[in-house]
């Protein structure tokens, strides 16, 4: 078959898959708990506020293979339910779950059981097939994902200039490579720091640290991760409304509910 008969104008839009990481209470669970028909596949307890007290999920899950389960259920009820996003709170939780399963997997211990980084190398591989399985859900199902993690702050050596601290994501550094490199957005959560200078008197100065309202950083530079591919602006108030004005498939669905109403 020549080429030219596939030759297409593009995809459609899609549900979108990202990852919303950052500072620990500032709203990140609040704001994935907004997207359209959502249901949460917890690896942690982040349902505490009353305000999210009717968002659908399974409770905290105990095992990769109780995730895994979810995701089944997900797949094979989402129509019924009128679920379209599938938000994991969080992936710094199922970072411990995976471990336990590649162990029990190959029988090892820990991971470090595992000669000559096998260990290493099978743990890596399951986060690639988690990945694969969001994809999936994505792609095959038409579910939009959202990932929620907290941050760390790591050294940077690059070859060509000085060593830097960068935020990044609470995983290994391979695992995190591979869900940045996948997704559609990685938004990093915080409040903007501002130094100030303040005059006590007698020639005196002290600095002081002020904050403004958190906001979601859009962008990649050497203070964070964070990428998106929606041409969102590199800062964004924090909120779904910010973000998903960007999204084509959340931004009809808006749309269409301000129309409605």
């Amino acid at each position: 078959m020549s080429f030219m008969n596939r030759l297409s104008s593009g995809a459609k839009p899609r549900p979108p898959v990202g990852i919303i990481y950052g500072r620990p209470g500032i709203g990140k669970t609040t704001v994935a708990a907004s997207a359209p028909g959502c249901i949460f596949v917890q690896t942690e307890d982040g349902l505490t506020s009353p305000m999210l007290a009717n968002t659908p999920t399974f409770g905290v899950m105990a095992s990769y293979e109780d995730v895994l389960e979810a995701f089944s259920a997900i797949a094979e009820n989402c129509k019924e339910q009128g679920w379209q996003t599938v938000v994991i709170d969080s992936i710094d939780r199922l970072g411990p779950l995976i471990n336990v399963y590649v162990c029990a997997q190959n029988g090892w211990r820990t991971l470090e059981d595992g000669a000559y980084g096998k260990g290493k190398t099978a743990y890596v591989e399951a986060w690639r097939d988690f990945m694969s399985y969001c994809l999936s859900l994505r792609n095959d199902v038409g579910l939009g994902i959202i990932m929620l993690g907290h941050h760390k702050a790591v050294k940077i050596t690059p070859p060509d200039s000085d060593p830097f601290m960068q935020y990044s994501l609470t995983l290994h550094e391979d695992a995190s490579r591979i869900l940045v490199g996948d997704s559609d957005f990685v938004l990093f959560a915080t409040y903007p720091t501002h130094i100030i200078s303040v005059d006590q008197g007698f020639g005196k100065k002290a600095t002081r640290a002020t904050t403004d309202k958190p906001v979601f950083w859009t962008q990649e530079n050497g203070a964070r991760v964070a990428k998106n591919r929606y041409g969102m602006p590199d800062k964004l108030p924090l909120s779904f409304e910010a973000i998903a004005q960007y999204v084509p498939v959340w931004a009809d669905q808006l749309n269409n509910q301000d129309a409605a109403e």
